[in-house]
């Protein structure tokens, strides 16, 4: 075992980046994002504008396919992003001297059971590419060996249904010589004020391992934490309560980002009826019944069954209570459970409101002028206090 002083901060690459949920966390405890990766370059100029360090290093953003070019798949662009990390890698370590970090959030579209639907061919494929992302991600671990990896993913992920995709990839990086760890964990007991069940793998190079013998069970396997302890449950009315009231399709002078997307008239009824929490129930019998409801409850009905269904839909949140998962619809009260609480604000959430429940700091900027594209940017993200919370805790099991 190491025994040098553990790290107070990494270089790190962030594949797969997106907005920089999980760089932003990073940044918070301490390290330095030296680049973030992404194939989609709507995301260049948030990330690039909210990740620098604390000395004013600024993050690249490099718009890559991280899969193998193949005759099948022309676009992939391996060799370029292994030049790159290493071109980005050698120059900051030539400046200053860090234990290097590899974050890995791959896109959960295809290990989630949201809007399966019929997709199109083309979305079939890309479903069907991004399911090996993890699978190819072990090549890059194996070509940097980066002393420590962070991986974030759905709950889901970790189903046999989807071909053992986590598995082999925790195998992959225990067999590289890596201590490692996963577990599935629920960000209201990180103090994120959202409840989000998500898949987390830590992992540490066994080398440069310098944790308390805590830190590992009877089998050299990481022990996890799964809740932290110095956290306490956030609710709604916490997160947001504080933020300047605003109406349907109104955006705050001073927060462009505090903007919240307009409602219909009939939507605008609804939200006017929604009570603080609850489900849609309510509505059943009414005007305001939306038809499908109406026609998914006439079915239950003759089934014998008295639940089920989208009953969060067109709801309020709880004001008490951690909101529920901010997903890319949470601009819009149809979508799910992203009503305002207050019953004088009638409207679903801000994007502002949404970020603060993912925990971004209020500074935050989503810089697109479409609220739907600024809403795929926060709910497609990592929480960061999520990854600030995992940085920390690999900081102290690395030697520097």
């Amino acid at each position: 075992m190491n025994d040098a002083a553990a790290v107070s901060g990494f270089h790190v690459v962030d594949f797969f980046c997106g907005a920089g949920g999980s760089s932003r966390g990073l940044v918070s405890a301490g390290s330095r994002v030296l680049a973030g990766i992404d194939r989609d370059p709507e995301y260049r100029a948030t990330f690039v504008a909210n990740n620098g360090d604390a000395d004013g290093n600024p993050a690249e953003f490099l718009t890559l396919d991280l899969l193998p070019r193949k005759a099948h798949y022309p676009g992939g662009q391996r060799h370029e992003a292994l030049a790159e990390i290493g071109r980005i890698v050698e120059a900051a370590r030539a400046e200053q001297r860090r234990p290097l970090l590899f974050v890995f959030c791959p896109p959960c579209q295809p290990f989630t059971s949201v809007n399966r639907g019929k997709l199109s061919s083309d979305m079939e494929e890309s479903r069907k590419q991004d399911k090996g992302l993890l699978y190819h991600s072990l090549g890059y671990i194996d070509h940097f060996r980066p002393e420590a990896v962070l991986c974030e993913n759905v709950s889901g992920i970790q189903d046999r249904k989807f071909g053992g995709v986590w598995q082999h990839f925790e195998a992959g990086v225990a067999a590289l010589g890596y201590h490692v760890a996963s577990a599935v964990v629920d960000t209201a007991d990180f103090g994120i004020p959202q409840v989000r069940r998500r898949s987390i793998l830590i992992a540490v190079r066994k080398d440069v391992f310098a944790g308390d013998p805590s830190t590992l069970d009877g089998e050299g396997r990481l022990v996890i934490p799964t809740v932290d302890t110095e956290a306490r449950r956030v609710t709604a009315r916490e997160a947001i309560g504080h933020l300047p009231r605003l109406d349907a399709g109104e955006t705050h002078p001073d927060d462009p980002d505090h903007r919240a997307s307009k409602v219909s008239d009939i939507n605008r009824l609804r939200l006017k009826a929604a009570p603080e929490g609850g489900t849609n129930e309510h509505y059943r019998g009414t005007d305001l019944e939306v038809g499908c409801h109406s026609r998914l409850r006439d079915r239950m009905d003759k089934d014998g069954r008295r639940s089920g269904g989208y009953t969060d839909a067109y709801t309020r949140l709880y004001a008490d209570r951690p909101a529920p998962t901010i997903t890319t619809k949470c601009f819009s009260f149809s979508n799910g459970r992203f009503g305002h609480y207050d019953r004088g604000q009638d409207r679903a959430l801000s994007i502002r409101e949404a970020a603060c429940l993912q925990s971004f700091p209020e500074d935050y900027r989503f810089i697109t002028p479409s609220i739907s594209a600024a809403a795929k940017m926060v709910g497609n993200a990592v929480p960061p206090k999520l990854a600030e919370f995992y940085a920390r805790h690999l900081m102290g099991m690395v030697g520097s």
